[in-house]
């Protein structure tokens, strides 16, 4: 910590708002007509900054003017800084997407639950059929993510890596890369990267080799077994469950 204080979280109920200096903060203009539209922010109103690098402190935002045009607010009497360390080991989902607001609903949750990165699996066997998505859905999904974020009061928020092809995911994480399956060994943190494959079942014959890890009993839809996944993880992490001892299962 830079100073001996309280998380600041612990006394305001509100989101985190992310900026990108934290001795001479400005909101971003979402964020402004997020408190003056949406909340209808009254006058010095306590909310947190953060600078989504572990560092989070409190500060009175004045609103000058509810005009969207003219909008414009002002942050005085910062509050202490207080800094946690980064989460370790990084724990990441890999998943194939699902189509339509799914894949929102996808980001919005694996946000919520606190994993550390989220990258997306474009491949002929997910429910898209390969159908690439563009910067605009891809910018989209930051900013879904981003707000998910804030509202947990993340201090480091969910980065959307990107999407990868199959070949690419194993390139990148193949030593590290556990896929979730019925069939698989018991939640580990031996692997720390969970691949989710679509709801066919049918994965990349790339996925072949990589280790099996079971997340649950039932056949669960993409976006839910990437959020069961997330949770899994930083629970694993987190010490709320134990990691198992037992080897991954490999492919009958």
């Amino acid at each position: 910590m830079i100073d001996e204080v309280e998380d600041p979280r612990n006394f305001n109920g509100g989101p985190i708002f992310y900026v990108s200096d934290l001795v001479e903060p400005t909101l971003e203009l979402q964020d402004l007509e997020h408190l003056a539209l949406s909340r209808r922010l009254r006058s010095k109103e306590e909310i947190l900054l953060s600078d989504g690098k572990g560092t989070v402190r409190s500060g009175l935002v004045t609103i000058d003017s509810r005009h969207k045009s003219r909008l414009k607010g002002e942050i005085s009497e910062l509050g202490p800084v207080f800094k946690l360390d980064p989460p370790e080991p990084k724990v990441r989902v890999v998943s194939y997407m699902p189509r339509g607001e799914r894949l929102s609903f996808m980001v919005e949750k694996v946000a919520e639950v606190g994993v550390d990165e989220l990258f997306l699996v474009s491949s002929p066997l997910d429910r898209r059929s390969g159908h690439p998505i563009g910067s605009a859905t891809l910018a989209r999904l930051e900013r879904v993510a981003r707000q998910a974020s804030m509202q947990s009061k993340r201090v480091f928020p969910l980065s959307i890596g990107g999407v990868l092809s199959p070949h690419e995911v194993i390139n990148r994480f193949g030593d590290d890369a556990a896929l979730c399956d019925q069939r698989g060994g018991l939640p580990s943190l031996k692997r720390k990267t969970w691949i989710i494959g679509p709801e066919s079942g049918v994965v990349d014959a790339l996925f072949d080799e990589v280790p099996r890890i079971r997340v649950g009993s039932e056949v669960l839809r993409v976006e839910t077994a990437s959020v069961v996944s997330a949770a899994l993880l930083v629970a694993l992490r987190d010490n709320l469950l134990v990691s198992s001892d037992i080897s991954l299962q490999k492919r009958d």
